[in-house]
């Protein structure tokens, strides 16, 4: 009996916490406010829009995309270097990739390989693997001379590996006297394929059979360089009210907000209290638009991370503009402000949902440090491959529009 008291009692006092749990005051007073509290409110965008951003391609890319899709052609071009000079004869050459299946959509019969009738080159500094040598500085254009009918029909592909094999007449009519070495062209009539570069332990790898003084040698090589190059829109576009981020040729986002407005929209949030507010995390949640998106599955999150940047300089936006990159930069020395202000935030998806953490704009906004001009969402997969991610904008239904999500704690004032 004296068990079963102590057991009712525990049941009781059970119930009287949950009670007090789910009844917690939100405005400052009582020792459950110190509980994290998660509050939603629906937003009104001051101003939204995105826009056409820069086509930058570094050297040191994983990747390069050979591709034909929608108007945009990519051309990788590839460099062999320290060919053998001297050959009595030689057999069909085969020329391999790496490729990313799951970013890749093609038939190999619209697959050619060109030859570059001059040299190439990219904006970037190239170390040189070569004693003696200095490094280079190049810059790439679209103004290669191609033969682009210079090896076709020869293509084959075994899972994750894309094969090329090269005539031996080709490879003899080669000029071995050219010191940048054997430079070829892959390109797509449609569709698209990622390739890994140089840059990993699996770039584009050429190698033959080859006889001198009656001994067999075989040349097999990955290349020395490895880009590819994008024929770029002359006029950049802004799309008022969408919202959809693109990687070629990149889209990017701007939204723009009454921040202070929205916090107080927040259930247990008004201006006496607001400036005690201990933020824990702020978020804006948008459902992904999926009929409009491209790469984006339950299975392949392509879109894993999405980066937030504060709109620098400190400009006013009225109207949708091409934002270029240079705005989103700033010294740090002109900036009154410790340096995770200008923090990146990944975005999580799940389901249909895309999760942007802005706790660092959220917080240093509430705490007067900065002012309110909005910010960009861009992919840090900008350049890479193609896909789209489209984001149902402030003028959806309730159940599809933006929110922000705020978790929080108000500390009890004496």
């Amino acid at each position: 009996m004296y068990r079963i008291r102590i057991i009712l009692s525990i049941l009781v006092l059970l119930t009287i916490i949950t009670a007090c749990q789910n009844d917690r005051n939100t405005i400052g007073t009582g020792l459950e406010t110190e509980l994290p509290i998660v509050g939603e409110t629906f937003i009104d965008s001051l101003l939204s829009y995105s826009y056409d951003s820069e086509m930058i391609i570094y050297s040191g890319e994983t990747s390069v995309l050979c591709s034909n899709h929608e108007e945009i052609e990519s051309i990788v071009l590839m460099n062999f270097y320290n060919m053998p000079t001297e050959m009595d004869s030689l057999g069909d050459a085969i020329l391999k990739f790496k490729i990313n299946e799951d970013k890749s959509d093609f038939s190999i019969d619209n697959l050619t390989l060109g030859l570059i009738k001059r040299n190439w080159s990219e904006t970037a500094t190239w170390e040189s693997p070569y004693p003696d040598s200095t490094d280079v500085t190049w810059d790439v254009t679209s103004e290669l001379m191609i033969d682009r009918d210079y090896c076709s029909n020869s293509f084959s592909v075994e899972e994750d590996s894309l094969g090329i094999t090269i005539p031996k007449d080709l490879i003899e009519d080669w000029v071995l006297e050219d010191i940048n070495g054997y430079n070829l062209a892959l390109i797509i009539d449609s569709g698209y394929i990622l390739i890994q570069s140089s840059e990993t332990s699996n770039g584009p790898n050429l190698s033959f059979d080859y006889k001198t003084d009656d001994e067999t040698d075989e040349y097999s090589s990955e290349c020395l360089y490895d880009t590819y190059i994008i024929e770029e829109k002359i006029d950049k576009q802004t799309y008022d009210n969408q919202l959809f981020l693109q990687n070629i040729l990149p889209v990017r986002s701007f939204i723009g907000f009454d921040i202070d407005k929205a916090i107080l929209n927040i259930p247990g949030i008004n201006e006496d209290n607001k400036k005690f507010v201990l933020l824990n995390k702020a978020e804006l949640v948008f459902t992904i638009d999926k009929e409009n998106s491209a790469y984006y599955s339950e299975d392949i999150e392509t879109y894993d991370e999405l980066e937030v940047d504060i709109l620098w300089p400190e400009n006013e936006i009225d109207s949708p503009t091409v934002i270029q990159n240079d705005d989103l930069e700033a010294s740090l020395d002109d900036i009154p402000y410790p340096y995770y202000l200008l923090e990146s935030s990944t975005v999580e998806l799940a389901d249909s949902l895309a999760t942007i953490d802005i706790s660092p704009i959220v917080e240093n906004y509430l705490k007067d440090r900065i002012d309110n001009h909005g910010f960009v969402l861009y992919n840090v997969d900008e350049d890479i491959f193609f896909g789209k991610i489209s984001l149902y904008g402030f003028d959806a239904t309730d159940e599809l529009k933006p929110k922000l999500k705020v978790i929080y704690t108000i500390p009890e004032v004496e």
